[in-house]
């Protein structure tokens, strides 16, 4: 309920991060304390599950994709637990893609006779 009333809509993208970054001053206090249990109940769920039931989760998606925005609601429920201000968070930037990168030719190893005949003791010239 919490981040619908956030977003404003009813009917969220299944699968999809939810776009609530720098919204999370807007939660009040006590939606922080429901997004507390919410949390802990969904882990411990989570954590008696059978394989059959995991199987079945229909959610697991949209639990990957907004695993940031899950921990900064906890992180802030915990501060609200505390008596702290929430803190609010920005979307990390993505990093820059790289150009592809070449690939340097691999130097072989010497033959384990030659390395052997390297390491040898030369005789002294008499």
């Amino acid at each position: 309920r919490v981040i619908v009333q956030l977003l404003g809509k009813s009917d969220l993208p299944q699968g999809q991060e939810w776009e609530i970054y720098g919204k999370f001053k807007k939660i009040e206090k006590f939606q922080y304390s429901q997004i507390f249990k919410a949390i802990k109940t969904l882990v411990i769920t989570f954590d008696i599950m059978t394989l059959k039931d995991l199987a079945m989760l229909e959610t697991d998606d949209e639990i990957v994709a907004n695993a940031g925005n899950l921990m900064h609601l906890y992180e802030n429920a915990v501060r609200s637990k505390a008596r702290q201000p929430p803190l609010e968070f920005q979307k990390p930037k993505e990093a820059p893609k790289e150009a592809p990168k070449e690939e340097k030719p691999v130097e072989e190893e010497p033959v384990a006779e030659e390395a052997a005949a390297e390491e040898a003791p030369k005789e002294e010239e008499e």
